[in-house]
Formats: structure tokens, C-alpha cells, sequence
């Protein structure tokens, strides 16, 4: 909801008709139908209304004249009311992507919903120990569906001196990522860790303790 009433009017929305524009004042294009700018107060924002669908009236803010330009947000409008004509709602969509979960609480979720549930009591050590020390710190403040191949590979990149933690923290992202597609947090086939390669681990030679001696004879 806006909150106010306004005067309107139409004409072409350019740069002087935008530093001219007086509070309370909303002036729609003529050339874009939906698109306006509205002055409350000091402030002067760009806006496009749009209905969707299933005919709801949608309104969604372009920007605040200053940090983008007339002409930007014309750009902007031309391009939300393309996705309006093949039938996407983007203010729908920009309410998903605010609600959308971090990497960190999709990893959390990840742990409690599914590998806790099925996956052997050391195996959901293991995750717990990469998750919270290498994966949320370096990747948890992002959006789960924003999270993109060059991320996972920025993190695996940094892991060079630890080649087997560097793995494991790449499957483990191959895993929580393959769940959020399950759960719809994700698009379909958009695992980020495709084509990421493996780093070569050199095999370890380990001699039993004198305890795990012992344990074999017995």
C-alpha cells in the first residue's frame, strides 16, 4: 500500500520533468503504459503497475531517482512488463527471492531434514564439521538459488593446500544443492558444483596404534 493520495497526470517522463515534479505529484509515460514516477515528499521514485494473471493489480518499485536515471528506469519497466506479457508476476517473483533461504539456513535444514534422517551418525559428523567451518563462512549469506558455480569454485579454489577437505566440501555442496532442487529452493538441474573438478588426493600410508594392534589380535 502507498498511503497517500496523489495528483496524476500524463506526460513524457524525461530528466527535466523529474526535477520539476512537486510532492504529492504522480506522472504516468505516455509512451509506457504502467510506468510512473511519483514524488512523496523529497523523495522521487520510479515505479511500474501492471496487473498479473490473475488480474491482481501489482505495483513495483523501479528505483529512487538519483541512484538510477530516467532512461535506466525505462529500461527497467520495458523489461518488467516483457516478463508480464509471457506470464510472469515480478513482484511475485521478487517477494520468492526476498524469502528465499541463505546457504546458511539451507545447509542447517539440509543437516537436520535429511542427512541426520538418513545418513550414518559420522557421515552427519563430518558434514556438521565441513558445513560450519568451511562452507557457511565462506558461503552462507547467500541466497541458496543464487549460489552459482564460480562461488563453488572460489571455495573450493581457496581449500588448494587441503585437497581432500577441499573435496569433501564440494560434495557436500553437491548434496545440499541436489535437496534444495527436491525442495523447490533451487531451479531444476542447476547444480553448482557441475564441472567443478576434483582435486587429485595423494594416497596416505598410516601404521596401527599399539590399542589397534592389540584390538586386531584380539
Amino acid at each position: 500500500r502507498l498511503g497517500f493520495v496523489m495528483a496524476t497526470g500524463k506526460v513524457k517522463i524525461n530528466k527535466s520533468v523529474v526535477d520539476r515534479i512537486e510532492p504529492g505529484t504522480t506522472l504516468w509515460d505516455t509512451e509506457i503504459k504502467g510506468f510512473c514516477v511519483r514524488c512523496q515528499r523529497r523523495d522521487k521514485a520510479f515505479w511500474v503497475k501492471y496487473r498479473n494473471h490473475a488480474m491482481r493489480q501489482r505495483w513495483v518499485k523501479l528505483g529512487l531517482y538519483g541512484k538510477i536515471t530516467v532512461e535506466q528506469a525505462r529500461q527497467e519497466a520495458r523489461k518488467l512488463l516483457g516478463m508480464v506479457a509471457a506470464g510472469i508476476d515480478p513482484a511475485a517473483r521478487r517477494e520468492a527471492i526476498r524469502q528465499a533461504p541463505s546457504v546458511k539456513q539451507c545447509a542447517l535444514d539440509f543437516l537436520q531434514q535429511h542427512a541426520e534422517l538418513r545418513l550414518k551418525p559420522k557421515t552427519v559428523q563430518q558434514y556438521r564439521a565441513l558445513i560450519n567451518k568451511v562452507i557457511i563462512p565462506r558461503l552462507g549469506q547467500l541466497k541458496i538459488q543464487d549460489m552459482c558455480r564460480q562461488d563453488v569454485a572460489g571455495l573450493h579454489g581457496s581449500l588448494v593446500a587441503t585437497p581432500m577437505q577441499a573435496n569433501r566440501a564440494l560434495a557436500v555442496i553437491s548434496k545440499m544443492s541436489n535437496w534444495a532442487e527436491l525442495k523447490g529452493l533451487r531451479p531444476e538441474n542447476s547444480n553448482p558444483c557441475r564441472l567443478v573438478p576434483h582435486y587429485k588426493e595423494n594416497k596416505r600410508t598410516r601404521y596401527l596404534t599399539a590399542d589397534e594392534l592389540r584390538a586386531l589380535g584380539n
